[in-house]
């Protein structure tokens, strides 16, 4: 993890909220960013289909965090996603096979560490539920960064094809906090 002497003043919070592929652009003022990153959830399954894997966000080549696992058709825990390269890496939780449920249509789902950013679709059962977006964090000097950045924003993953109650995950998100020097 890099650390710096003493933090500059926070100028700028720059947030990606929809899926899809943007770029950053590195002002004159930064002299380093702090980075956080949630992969989309994965989609629920239903009595059709397997769920979807949610999709990887990324903060260009520097670190990354992976979309959850999709719900599976025939039931059963599945993973969340994981951060990679970051200072900090969280993976997502993992989607629970709950019995006997009072809420049989909201249990099971992964969560995610930022809210709903990133959770899991619901199954049309809870043991088809999707697995949570990873999570990762990291600092970035001036110095190490690009001009640009390519920005990636995971999305969530589709659900089950069939007519159930089941949900796609959420998408992802990419918060970048610009420091001074």
């Amino acid at each position: 993890m890099q650390t710096v002497g003493s933090f500059g003043r926070l100028l700028r919070i720059v947030s990606y909220s929809n899926n899809g592929t943007f770029t950053w652009t590195l002002q004159p003022d930064v002299g380093f960013v702090v980075v956080e990153l949630v992969g989309g959830g994965g989609g629920g399954a239903d009595q059709n289909s397997n769920g979807g894997a949610g999709g990887t966000s990324s903060f260009g080549a520097y670190f990354s965090a992976t979309g959850g696992s999709g719900g599976l058709l025939g039931g059963g825990a599945v993973s969340g996603g994981t951060g990679v390269s970051g200072d900090i890496n969280i993976t997502g939780k993992s989607s629970s096979v709950i019995s006997g449920s009072l809420n049989v249509e909201k249990a099971g789902a992964g969560d995610s560490y930022i809210g709903t950013v990133g959770l899991g679709g619901y199954g049309s059962v809870p043991s088809r539920s999707g697995g949570g977006g990873g999570y990762s964090k990291k600092m970035i000097q001036k110095s190490s960064l690009t001009s640009t950045v390519s920005v990636v924003v995971g999305a969530g993953g589709a659900r089950g094809s069939g007519a159930d109650s089941n949900i796609s995950g959420f998408k992802g998100i990419v918060i970048i906090y610009e420091y001074s020097a």
